[in-house]
């Protein structure tokens, strides 16, 4: 009877009605799918959830509702949530800190707010860069890092992003950066002190 009473205020949390217990899982729209995932993971009581782009797959009502319920149970229970996401206007609104990573390595990390205001390192400047144009025929803008993608298997000598850095010289290429820093924030740039304003 325990467990029983534990699913159902567990179910309450995630607002799926009890009756959705002995539901399959064909049998439940993708949102309530997700509802379920949280659900499960919240049985535990854990301190560290982490939700690999949880809501790609929902059209945007329901990400919506789903966001704001994750954020509804990290102020009512604690957990510490670690979000892995594309969606950047999804990321600015949900997460207190942000780590940019490219090629498996982060290369800028630091507090939400501080980071979309004034981003440190050319890829997280890029990825807040306008990626579409509401112009018809007009196709992708040029953001400035080139088609090219590197090799994660033969990562370049050097800093990892200089061959599409439009801010690239000479030590780039020789000398790998140090990284940002768990603890203070930061890019990893060898010219890193000031914010970036834009693409190049």
């Amino acid at each position: 009877m325990r467990n029983a009473a534990r699913g159902a205020s567990i179910m309450d949390m995630v607002d799926l009605p009890a009756r959705f217990a002995d539901r399959y899982p064909k049998e439940l729209s993708g949102g309530q799918r997700l509802r379920v995932a949280i659900a499960r993971a919240l049985v535990m009581n854990p301190d560290l959830i982490v939700g690999d782009k949880p809501t790609s797959a929902l059209d945007v009502s329901v990400q919506s509702q789903i966001l704001n319920l994750m954020m509804d149970l990290k102020r009512e229970l604690g957990p510490t949530h670690v979000f892995i996401l594309g969606n950047l206007s999804v990321v600015e609104h949900l997460v207190d800190q942000v780590a940019a990573m490219y090629l498996g390595r982060v290369v800028e990390l630091g507090g939400a707010a501080q980071v979309f205001a004034a981003p440190r390192h050319p890829y997280t400047r890029a990825l807040l860069d306008p990626a579409l144009t509401v112009a018809p025929g007009q196709g992708l803008p040029d953001i400035g890092l080139g088609a090219a993608f590197p090799n994660p298997l033969a990562i370049p000598p050097g800093c990892p992003f200089q061959p599409r850095c439009p801010r690239a010289f000479d030590l780039c290429s020789r000398v790998r950066p140090h990284p940002a820093d768990v603890a203070f924030g930061g890019a990893a740039r060898h010219l890193a002190e000031e914010p970036l304003k834009g693409a190049a």
